[in-house]
């Protein structure tokens, strides 16, 4: 995880980076199942905002449990629907 994690700095732009991956690969990874998503400050970055629809985020998610980047050492918030 390189976005801030603790309470105070927490926001919903995530950007991870994968030990075992080049951020690129990821991102192409994740783009090619569907997800929106940016290469940016050396990892991969989800940015959704009040304004992205919840099926984007859904997809984006699906997409990361299918690739197997949901692991304990990625943290993503819990959503507020």
């Amino acid at each position: 995880m390189l976005s801030p994690t603790a309470r105070g700095r927490r926001a919903g732009i995530v950007t991870f980076l994968l030990p075992h991956e080049a951020p690129g690969e990821t991102f192409q990874r994740l783009k090619k199942g569907g997800a929106v998503c940016a290469e940016r400050g050396g990892g991969v970055r989800l940015s959704p905002h009040f304004y992205t629809a919840d099926s984007v985020i859904d997809q984006a998610l699906a997409c990361c449990k299918l690739l197997n980047l949901v692991r304990a050492s990625l943290w993503i918030p819990e959503p507020h629907r």
